[in-house]
């Protein structure tokens, strides 16, 4: 099942792909496991929910559209999705004049998962807020690093490849990156 399988877990997802290009519960299953992860990506990096819809809901049609042409020797199927959405991301900042919000806004606060406890709801929205504000002091490619490692799951190797960096560029930005949340954080 789809809910026990971490989008960490390279081999089943490719298969998966593979599958999804002739088996409709094979698409759906892919789109149940990375939808939330590729909207929560994007959500934070653009600040903007119809901008975050519009991008997400284009990434899965151009998926769905190329879903033959993935290839698992280049790429796992998280780093290929990724590479949509945030080309996708690219093409909506240029084609509109969107402008990326400069500081998050105050009651801003991505989708929470179903399993948060309700006691826990305050204290969580206080060091997210805290995080979001960090984030945005770093550099885009420290932030992105960081968001795919920690809300994306991906290895350094995937990362590498979605950014076009060594694995161990991506320790060593990872490294530095944490440093300088930390810094900011105290």
């Amino acid at each position: 099942m789809a809910e026990c399988v971490s989008v960490r877990d390279t081999l089943y997802w490719n298969r998966v792909a593979e599958a999804a290009v002739t088996q409709e519960k094979a698409f759906a299953q892919l789109y149940d496991a990375f939808f939330p992860v590729i909207y929560r990506r994007l959500l934070a990096k653009s600040c903007n929910i119809e901008l975050t819809e519009e991008a997400v809901s284009r990434a899965f049609v151009k998926m769905y559209e190329h879903l033959g042409a993935f290839d698992a020797g280049k790429a796992s199927f998280a780093t290929w999705l990724v590479c949509i959405a945030d080309n996708e991301m690219k093409m909506l900042y240029r084609g509109k004049s969107y402008a990326r919000a400069e500081d998050w806004p105050e009651d801003f606060q991505p989708p929470a998962p179903a399993e948060e406890e309700p006691e826990n709801c305050a204290l969580r929205r206080e060091k997210q807020a805290e995080l979001k504000a960090a984030l945005t002091q770093l550099p885009m490619k420290e932030q992105q690093i960081l968001q795919m490692t920690y809300w994306l799951d991906m290895s350094a190797v995937q990362i590498g490849e979605a950014l076009s960096m060594t694995p161990d560029a991506v320790w060593k930005n990872l490294s530095r990156a944490r440093k300088k949340l930390l810094e900011i954080l105290r």
